[in-house]
């Protein structure tokens, strides 16, 4: 069946599909479901996707693709919901780069509405319709875990993979066994390519355990703890976690920040901000949560005019990933190193 496909999207490449699979072709969708669609109307501004293989192509007319079902809640990009039901020719949206597919409800005004598609049927088998959730990684026991550092942000798009892979570069460098995960936001893997080639060994997100956007996760920290556990597991020296979006927000950030069984494994935290009004906010928010970032990165760090604005109010150093990845590592270093 797949040889009918042009594409299929990134958020599907754990998915081994059966060769007894077909097209439902209705249903009420549920996060993960696999499913496949034919693009009508490609909006320009967003017109790229991710194939499993990690290769980026541009999505066109007519081309049929395969993708999973899930919702985006992106500040600067689609704001998109899984319908209450879906049928053969029903219009739905291809929401992000990794093929998460939804029904797009709104977009900024200079982005314009998410490429439009035709829902051609849910991926199904003998045994049922194919979701992410069938195919997780199993989880050993684990009875240590390394000091882990935890990266944030004040929104999408703050630097905060730009730091997670400064401080991955920085630590193996030194000959340190890194380990990275990301724990939310919507699925495609150019991040994960990002740490993998920065220098992690061993690498988990959210979607290798069944999710195409996090905001779909009713208990996220569970999910969270899975992914910890699966990277601790590798033994590495160091686990560094990537949390997507920002700290408000509909991806689950503050859930993980509320949950002590996940603060509990953090060793160090990283803020990442857009600017000293940004940081001023997320700082006092992130405190109510008994949480001081060791460091602030960030398109804030970036000149002495974000820099000199934070030392207004926090005494928290602001360091720029870009220009100075071995002064934030050095910071964060302090307190995890001893225990690597």
């Amino acid at each position: 069946m797949l040889e009918m496909f042009d594409a299929i999207g990134s958020c599907v490449k754990r998915v081994q599909f059966p060769e007894d699979s077909y097209l439902y072709e209705s249903g009420a969708p549920y996060p993960g479901d696999v499913l496949a669609v034919k693009i009508i109307d490609v909006n320009t501004n967003y017109n790229i996707l991710e194939t499993t293989a990690g290769k980026r192509i541009k999505l066109v007319r007519g081309q049929k693709i395969i993708g999973a079902a899930g919702t985006r809640w992106a500040l600067r990009g689609f704001i998109g919901t899984l319908p209450d039901e879906l049928k053969a020719g029903d219009i739905i949206n291809v929401l992000n780069i990794g093929g998460v597919i939804g029904e797009c409800i709104d977009y900024p005004p200079y982005l314009g509405k998410a490429t439009t598609a035709e829902f051609l049927g849910f991926i199904s088998s003998a045994g049922g319709r194919i979701n992410l959730g069938k195919f997780t990684p199993q989880v050993g026991r684990v009875t240590n875990y390394p000091p882990i550092i935890a990266v944030i942000g004040t929104c999408m798009n703050t630097g905060k993979t730009t730091a997670t892979s400064a401080l991955i570069k920085q630590f193996t460098g030194e000959g340190v066994n890194v380990a990275c995960g990301k724990l939310s936001g919507v699925a495609a893997i150019k991040d994960v390519q990002e740490y993998t080639r920065s220098g992690a060994k061993v690498t988990a997100t959210f979607n290798d355990f069944g999710w195409a956007s996090s905001a779909d996760i009713t208990n996220i920290s569970q999910v969270a703890l899975r992914i910890i556990r699966y990277l601790a597991f590798s033994q590495p020296d160091l686990i560094i976690l990537e949390l997507g979006d920002g700290v408000i927000g509909k991806y689950g950030v503050s859930n993980l920040l509320s949950s002590v069984n996940f603060t509990k494994h953090v060793s160090e935290w990283v803020l990442c901000a857009s600017d000293p009004a940004a940081a001023f906010g997320a700082l006092k928010y992130i405190s109510s949560y008994g949480i001081e970032p060791r460091a602030i990165s960030g398109p804030v760090s970036d000149n002495l005019a974000g820099i000199s604005a934070v030392a207004e109010f926090s005494t928290v150093p602001v360091i720029s990933a870009i220009k100075s990845p071995d002064v934030l590592h050095k910071m964060m270093a302090k307190r995890v190193v001893t225990a690597v």
